[in-house]
């Protein structure tokens, strides 16, 4: 039997963590809420996005946003898979350093929405929601590797896989599949967005790209399954 009819009868709480509450309702604070057939969002994260989003718009006059995951070699060592996340710390802390050194005129100011899922793989992933200054970068840039292998341009995209190749101790020019920039899939373009302080209706798909980052279904429970930058 599927873990996940446990939400059939739609339960107020995860019943394998009381401490999530479920939301079942296509939408969420009047804007439409990504719909999981396999079982409700959490409340608690829906709450947590919307707000480290509504603080951006307050933050700077324009915020690109972007999705991206985050992947394992298939033959990364197992017992480095940690449970505390700790691989993805170091990613953070590396991807600011590169922005940092990127010398912009305009501060990057990351922020950022994170969960970690696995479904049937041995591994377990990660979904990112980028959060950066407009004025710094408006664009998730050519994803494909250099000419001469590895990613070396100056990109958003090329910088999260340096980012991520560090925190995981893995080559560089090895890279290839483990950063995933997630496509729009009906006009099969990256999914970028901008934030505007003087247009709230620019929320609204930002809000629904963030709310696949709070389904249930896949959660981790073990260890920590969803976060975000701290203010």
């Amino acid at each position: 039997m599927s873990p996940y009819n446990c939400f059939a009868h739609q339960p107020l709480r995860h019943p394998d963590n009381p401490h999530w509450e479920c939301h079942y309702d296509k939408h969420f604070a009047g804007m439409r809420a990504y719909h999981h057939p396999k079982g409700p969002l959490i409340k608690q994260h829906l709450k947590r996005s919307l707000y480290i989003l509504g603080k951006a718009m307050a933050w700077q006059g324009r915020t690109f946003v972007c999705r991206m995951d985050l992947r394992f070699p298939k033959d990364y060592p197992a017992a480095s898979l940690d449970p505390n996340n700790e691989l993805l710390v170091n990613f953070w802390r590396y991807l600011k350093r590169e922005l940092e050194a990127s010398r912009k005129k305009y501060h990057p100011c990351l922020r950022y929405l994170w969960a970690r899922e696995q479904d049937s793989s041995d591994a377990h992933h990660y979904h990112l929601m980028l959060i950066i200054n407009y004025d710094a970068i408006f664009k998730v840039g050519d994803y494909g590797p250099s000419p001469e292998g590895g990613y070396y341009r100056k990109n958003l995209t090329h910088r999260v896989a340096r980012s991520w190749a560090r925190a995981m101790d893995w080559p560089l020019d090895e890279m290839k599949g483990l950063v995933h920039v997630c496509e729009d899939p009906i006009t099969e373009k990256p999914m970028e967005y901008c934030l505007r302080r003087n247009d709230p209706e620019t929320l609204a798909p930002v809000f629904y790209a963030a709310s696949y980052l709070c389904k249930a279904y896949s959660k981790s429970l073990c260890g920590h399954g969803f976060g975000s930058s701290r203010l």
